[in-house]
């Protein structure tokens, strides 16, 4: 995103950078009751006023009403006269906040929510009114060789047009713009086109194209099209200046003129109104976040922004980081309207979009071919703004004629899904189905061409009246909100078309803006959270007990000096290896290779290991000094790693989404710079600054009191630090001299989120309690090999041992890191062993550093790819060095794996700060004379590699013909789901069979003797079919005949009346004949045996078919917790031992039994039924 920011030109004058030296020391108030300016302690009425704000406005403590009333009645108990009340310093702290012009503005979503949100360009400006901030502030493009920061790459100086990205130059009072005819000192004339630099803060050129001119008509002709580079400092008249010469209105231009070239002057003045104009780029960032301080999550949706004309070291401070919006729930895609003026540009927007940035489509076969299959491993076809905006538009459109399903697909198809149209998409479905049943279906409200007996083409007129509908639903779509849409202009465009922001994503029609590749890839989300994982699951997940002990004694034995990572704390890791957040990740990444063995991983694991090492080391570089070299690099990386896992789960590669996702960090790079730019660790921790605001609302209206207090702490950031702002009456000014003061003091600086300041590179550090002692001769120290090569200190000479030292890259070695220093013309490794510093003030030699410098061999190790460090056993040389030639610091693993290092030593376990009686094992290496240079640290990695041989670190293809490859993989995933596909064929038709085997099993006898009967007998008991049936013995029926059988139900808390079926609470588990009788098994739960009183009836349905009932089903599942039971004829429970198998009950049939006139309900348990044999089914009186 960018803003504009004007500035007031150099010949109008500044106020006073230092302020007066007579500002007043007590409380003068002006009429409105504003501390007078030159009020030493304003826009204050005192200092106590002033320290209370800097206690409350600390955002990482933030104090409660109640904490705040606490602090007030303290400093009355002490005696203080001007304490102030809560209200009066409320009203203080608003007062301070609207001197500073940061309103809080409230608006309404398309979806009807409201929410509150601080204007994008008053915190903007704020950047360029403070002192701190301003120097830093880079306002133009940078062409430079070294990419490190936003605005070296290429959305900035190629990409953005020149226009938009710096579009003008001052010189004194003189404003030149691109596109417009200015005049070089040498009489020639230029048409700027461009303005860059060639490093951050150096002289300012510009590009453009030469023009000729002809006196005598006084016309000008740009006969050459190419570009030419011109210093700034060279111009010496702009368009005003030739205007007023020539005596005409305007530039008379001959012949093609370029475009953006103009013939007077350039329309951007028109707003600057005389004013430098600037454009700032802002990061903008969103996410979800609970707001609460309990464990319950409270989803809040927060947006963030930092100013991206800062340097990435500034951004990475809380200081910089700016609180925008809060809505509370999910609701970003619906809320955030980023329209803080006319133009506005997302660059770094964060928040959910409405597709992808790539096509990523095709079904499983099409995936599966080599072709398909060969497309995952490139970045694919990138979508256009344009082609999703039109996809949109068609769901819109489409949902106006009421299908859901015409919109799911085209959803499908495209890839295209925008939140905030769904809104619209939901409501038109609804209004198309309705509007189509009043004017197609209802016949009194019907259109009249419907109303004949015999309609002629009747789909075509039900179509055409569905097409006016759509019509209509989106002249309605296009009038909604109707608040809004009656607030535009009677001539506005807007008024007859969709409007961004308020049916669709506004990002989508923004210049200057491609949402899916100005979006670059995230490293924490991505990799950390996505790659890392992935690998690191892969890795543990079979591991054994004692094979996590073995990692764990191994991890615990890392060097973590020169890694920046806090203490590893890798017992917790192996005990929650699934629970691990970004900083473990990142510790594993970094330190995982070198303890993994054939005991613990495969060699494809250790290659999958390996490879994701080694990327992530590159993508961290924070600076690149050559960009094609390194997009090489990472082409390469990526593929490594994607042919790893393609090797070990060909499916991978598509099935997770971040492992692609990779492939476009070549052109994020290219387009935004090193990925670490993107990096989001710091807006994460600003969640902890919006979550005590969160907590300190009353949650009546939580968005307002978090915007106003983020503005307010805004405020006081600003005024604190000695900002400027502007008067109701146009004044500058600033806070007075007693409140600039604290800008420098750490208890202030800190809180706000600054950075501490930073040692200088080359001081050492000595303790204080060391520089009372004596110190130590050199010859005491027994360095009697020394380098020649270095320094020599006398004999004699006495030293105090220092702490640390700092490098030129303000890393703090201290005795045992490994370091790159400068000796001569050579750069050298070594291990630090002595850090000294002279006792005598007058030394020619103040401090020196003393290493054991180790030899770098020029082949990399076969195991693990990396540089070596080797010194020999008997080589007792040292190498002494000037602090300052200390260069950065790098982490170095011992070779355990070629020295053979066993788990032979142990330690004392700390706990509490305190030794217990607990040990554990760790590694006793075996020598100190081989060493592995870490390249997959993230610290300084670029350094590193800028530091050694390029083959020591250039990056080896895992696979050398990759397509060959692909297609290997291809045939292995098409054949292992073939065979899925064709079991899973298998296992349906073997599942039709059975449905359709059920189907032809009739079980009432009616149906047994007319199989094509399909309706329900209703013969009542005793009726010829069933008196027949009954007066067959069993040994007289077919095998699956079914049998007449008396039946006796115990009622087992059935409550509503007998079920239609008896099978609709019993599981017939085996059946056998024994006499005349059938026996059956069934299954009952003893805890619903509710009582034991029998009565015999005939409630079942002829006919009734076994699989139509769902009370079985239902009962089935219940009696599948309980356990067999067996009754005989009277209705005694027997053994179930000897059971028939199950299946053997199950296919045998029901006997036809009469339907009864009532229909019960199933509300009870269920009953157990007794089956018996006899001439036919008992009545009520035969009941027990």
């Amino acid at each position: 995103m960018f803003v504009r920011n004007l500035e007031v030109d150099d010949d109008e004058g500044s106020p006073d950078d230092e302020g007066s030296e007579d500002e007043l020391d007590g409380l003068v108030e002006d009429s409105d009751g504003v501390p007078d300016s030159m009020c030493a302690w304003f826009p204050y009425p005192n200092k106590l006023t002033f320290l209370l704000a800097s206690l409350v406005n600390r955002p990482k403590m933030r104090l409660s009403k109640a904490q705040i009333s606490a602090v007030l009645w303290l400093l009355c108990q002490l005696g203080h006269q001007d304490v102030p009340s809560i209200r009066a310093f409320q009203r203080v702290q608003e007062r301070v906040r609207d001197l500073s012009n940061l309103p809080t503005v409230q608006t309404r979503t398309p979806t009807g929510k409201i929410f509150c949100w601080n204007h994008i360009p008053d915190l903007v400006a704020m950047d360029w009114a403070n002192p701190l901030t301003r120097p830093h502030i880079e306002e133009y493009p940078v062409h430079s060789e070294t990419v490190s920061e936003a605005y070296h790459a290429r959305k900035r100086t190629t990409i953005v047009q020149p226009d938009v990205a710096a579009p003008m130059w001052a010189m004194g009072g003189k404003h030149y713009y691109v596109g417009e005819l200015a005049q070089l000192r040498d009489g020639h004339y230029i048409v700027p086109h461009a303005w860059y630099r060639r490093r951050s803060g150096g002289e300012v050129f510009a590009e453009g194209w030469p023009v000729r001119h002809d006196d005598k008509s006084n016309v000008y002709k740009i006969d050459d099209p190419t570009l030419v580079e011109i210093s700034t400092a060279d111009l010496s008249s702009n368009v005003y200046d030739i205007l007023a010469q020539s005596g005409h209105g305007h530039v008379k231009f001959r012949g093609h003129r370029p475009n953006n070239v103009y013939a007077g002057i350039n329309p951007l003045r028109n707003i600057s109104k005389g004013k430098r104009m600037y454009t700032s780029f802002i990061k903008v960032w969103g996410d979800d976040v609970s707001g609460n301080r309990s464990k319950q999550y409270n989803s809040h949706t927060n947006v963030y922004f930092t100013h991206a004309n800062l340097p990435h070291a500034k951004l990475t401070q809380q200081y910089h980081i700016n609180f925008y919006q809060y809505i509370p729930g999910k609701h970003m895609a619906h809320s955030v309207r980023l329209q803080p003026i006319g133009i506005v540009l997302p660059y770094r927007a964060a928040w959910e979009l409405p597709v992808p940035a790539m096509y990523f489509r095709g079904t499983e076969l099409e995936r599966e071919s080599d072709e398909g299959y060969e497309s995952h491993f490139s970045p694919g076809e990138p979508r256009k703004p344009a082609e999703t905006l039109r996809a949109v538009r068609a769901q819109l459109r489409a949902a106006a004629l009421g299908v859901a399903k015409t919109v799911s697909e085209m959803q499908a198809a495209s890839g295209v899904k925008d939140p905030l149209a769904k809104v619209w998409i939901q409501q038109l479905i609804v209004r198309a189905r309705e509007e189509q049943h009043v004017r197609i279906r209802h016949p009194a409200t019907r259109d009249p061409r419907l109303n004949a007996k015999k309609v002629l083409n009747r789909p075509a007129i039900v179509r055409t009246i569905e097409h006016e509908i759509q019509d209509q639903l989106m002249r309605w779509l296009i009038c909604q909100p109707e608040s809004e849409f009656r607030a535009l202009p009677a001539d506005s465009p807007l008024r007859l078309d969709l409007r961004p922001g308020t049916h669709y994503n506004s990002l989508l029609s923004i210049p200057s803006l491609d949402v899916h590749r100005d979006t670059p890839v995230e490293l924490l989300h991505t990799y950390l959270l996505g790659v890392d994982k992935y690998s690191w699951f892969h890795l543990h997940n079979d591991w054994s007990d004692h094979q996590k002990d073995t990692f764990t004694t191994r991890l615990h034995s890392s060097s973590l000096d020169g890694l920046s990572l806090p203490p590893l704390r890798a017992s917790w890791i192996l005990q929650h290896p699934n629970n691990l957040i970004g900083k473990h990740l990142k510790a594993l990444q970094q330190l995982t290779l070198y303890h993994l063995d054939p005991d613990l991983c495969d060699s494809l694991t250790f290659d999958l290991i390996k490879a994701t090492g080694e990327l992530g080391a590159v993508l961290w570089f924070h600076e690149i000094h050559d960009l094609k070299q390194y997009e090489d690099d990472l082409e390469i990386l990526i593929g490594n790693l994607l042919d790893v896992w393609a090797r070990i789960d060909p499916q991978r590669v598509f099935v997770k989404l971040k492992l692609h996702i990779l492939l476009h960090v070549v052109e994020d790079v290219r387009n935004h710079g090193p990925g670490i730019l993107n990096s989001t660790e710091t807006f994460e921790a600003f969640n902890t600054v919006f979550r005590g605001s969160s907590i300190l609302s009353n949650h009546l209206a939580p968005s307002r009191d978090i915007a106003n207090s983020s503005a307010i702490m805004e405020a006081y950031k600003h005024v604190v630090s000695g900002g400027w702002w502007i008067t109701d009456r146009g004044e500058h000014v600033r806070a007075g001299h007693r409140v600039r003061q604290y800008s420098s003091d750490p208890q202030v600086t800190q809180q706000l989120g600054m950075d501490a300041p930073q040692d200088k590179p080359g001081y050492c550090h000595c303790l204080h309690k060391t520089r009372k002692t004596t110190g130590v001769t050199w010859a005491s120290l027994q360095l009697d090999h020394l380098n020649p090569a270095g320094l020599s200190p006398e004999a004699q000479s006495t030293w105090h041992d220092c702490k640390y030292v700092v490098s030129q890259h303000t890393d703090r070695c201290m005795a045992g890191s490994w370091i790159f220093a400068s000796l001569g013309a050579q750069t050298i490794v070594g291990q630090i062993t002595h850090i000294l510093t002279s006792t005598c003030l007058d030394s020619p030699l103040a401090s020196v550093v003393v290493l054991k410098e180790y030899i770098i061999p020029k082949t990399r190790h076969p195991r693990f790819g990396m540089p070596e460090l080797h010194r020999e056993a008997r080589n007792k040389s040292h190498t002494v060095v000037a602090p300052a030639n200390i260069l950065f610091i790098v982490n170095v693993q011992h070779n355990c794996h070629d020295a053979g290092c066993q788990a032979s030593g142990t330690e004392v376990v700390q706990q509490e700060r305190q030794a217990t009686g607990i040990t554990r094992r760790v590694i006793a290496h075996a020598d100190d004379t081989q060493y592995l240079l870490n390249t997959h640290s993230l610290h300084h990695a670029a350094l590193v590699r800028g530091a050694l041989p390029r083959d020591l670190t250039n990056p080896l293809p895992y696979v050398t013909d990759r397509p060959t490859e692909h297609q290997k993989v291809a045939a292995t995933l098409r054949e292992v789901h073939e065979a899925r596909r064709q079991k899973d064929a298998d296992a349906r038709r073997a599942r039709k069979v059975k449905a359709s085997a059920a189907k032809t099993l009739k079980t009432p006898a009616e149906h047994a003797k007319h199989p094509s009967q399909s309706t329900r007998s209703t013969e009542p008991s005793g009726s010829a079919s069933s008196n027949a049936a009954a007066a067959m013995s069993p040994q007289q029926l077919p095998e699956h005949a079914p049998r007449p059988l008396s039946l006796t139900q115990t009622d087992l808390a059935l409550q509503g009346g007998p079920s239609h079926d008896p099978r609709d609470y019993v599981e017939p588990l085996a059946a056998s004949h024994d006499g005349g009788t059938l026996n059956t098994v069934t299954k009952a739960s003893p805890g619903n045996l509710r009582g034991t009183r029998e009565r015999a009836h005939g409630h079942l349905r002829p006919g009734h078919e076994r699989e139509s009932s769902p009370q079985r089903e239902m009962m089935q599942r219940m009696l599948g917790e309980g356990f067999p039971r067996r009754t005989d004829s009277a209705g005694t429970t027997v053994s179930t031992e000897h059971a028939q198998p199950r299946q053997a009950a199950r296919d045998r049939t029901w006997p036809n039994l009469p339907h009864p006139n009532t229909q019960p309900r199933l509300s009870g348990l269920f009953d157990v039924w007794n089956l018996t044999g006899g001439g036919g089914l008992p009545g009520p009186a035969n009941a027990q």
